[in-house]
Order: structure tokens, then sequence, then C-alpha cells
């Protein structure tokens, strides 16, 4: 009976449709189901999309004998975007004021005594006499440099000795990432993923 039940249902999320058919699906609105973005309107699509586009519509069909749904992860897209010639992430002139003002705003918090005294250091060992303007980018360098050094001193028996990720270092490793450029492993724009998938068959 159950095996029945499972045959089943592998049969009716293997059935092929398109992501505008998905979301019209009466039992996806009824159930408020949403459909996973990033594909064109007109896509084949197996009704196993609805899981997700990298487990519904590419494992979960490999794993039942159809391998023309090509399954990525994040290796495989940092790959593709290097053959393409892409392989950093530029953030744009607003994404990097946003996190220059998210680094201000951490330092006029409050500060507990490690991050003073590493906001200290750093500005000594960089010759800085304030933090603003384009400072914010060569401190934000430095101090999270400063504290991966020390985080990484401790393995995972000693996780207890790390120095803790507070908002001030999460905003600058963030930055610090930005402006050494960060590996693009977001999938291509929808126009272009059929010559992706198509390269991808040919490969296989």
């Amino acid at each position: 009976m159950l095996a029945r039940q499972t045959l089943r249902y592998s049969h009716i999320l293997a059935k092929k449709t398109t992501v505008s058919e998905l979301k019209k699906n009466p039992i996806f609105k009824e159930l408020k189901l949403t459909v996973p973005s990033g594909e064109l309107a007109s896509t084949e699509v197996s009704l196993a999309f609805i899981l997700g586009p990298k487990i519904g519509n590419g494992f979960y069909m490999n794993l039942n004998g159809d391998f023309n749904p090509l399954t990525m992860d994040l290796w495989w897209m940092r790959m593709w975007n290097r053959i393409t010639g892409k392989p950093f992430k530029k953030p744009t002139d607003a994404t990097n004021d946003k996190n220059r003002k998210r680094i201000q705003k951490a330092l006029e918090g409050e500060l507990n005594e490690y991050e003073q005294q590493t906001i200290e250091e750093t500005m000594l060992d960089e010759g800085l006499d304030s933090i603003e303007g384009q400072n914010v980018d060569q401190f934000a360098v430095a101090i999270n440099a400063k504290f991966q050094r020390e985080f990484g001193r401790y393995g995972k028996d000693q996780a207890d000795l790390r120095p803790i990720k507070t908002e001030l270092f999460k905003a600058t490793d963030t930055h610090s990432q930005n402006l050494s450029g960060k590996f693009e492993q977001a999938t291509p724009k929808k126009r272009h993923r059929e010559s992706r998938d198509e390269a991808s068959h040919r490969k296989c």
C-alpha cells in the first residue's frame, strides 16, 4: 500500500509543466505555497520544482532517474561564473555606503572591552586619528584581519576562547569581503540560463 502511494506521488511530482502554470496551480494557491523564482515563466519544470530548483527540480528528479534537470550547488555556480569570466561579485556604491554606515553605527554603540582594545590597536597600527569617510575602508580591512587572526588561533575544542563576533566584527567582515571581491555564486540572469543548461548537458 505504502509503496503504491509513494510511486503515485513520484509520478505526480515528475509531471512536466511550466513555471507560469505552476504559479496558477489552484492547489498550491490554496496551500499558500510560493513557487521559487529565478526561472523564466516559460521554462519547463517538474511539479517537484515547488520543493526548490535545486532539491525538487534537480536532485529529486535525478534520484528518480531523470538526469535532464541540472542539480547545481554553490561550487558548481562558482565554476560556471569563472568559465564565463564573472568569478567575483562587484558591490555597488550604494552597498558600500550602506556597509560604511553600518560600521559607524556599530562604533557609536556600546562596545565591550575586547572591541575597544582592538579598535585602539587598529587605529594605532594604521595611523588613523578618526574613522570616517574613506578611512572606514582602511579601518574595516585592518580590524577584520586582526579579528580573523585572533579567531583562527583557537580550534573547535577551544571555541569558548574565541572572541565573540559582535555586530562591529560582522559589519567589518562583510565590508572587507566586498572591497576585496566576493565569489559570485548566484545563478546567472534568467536569459542566460538556457545557454548554461545547454552547455552542461553537452558536457555531461
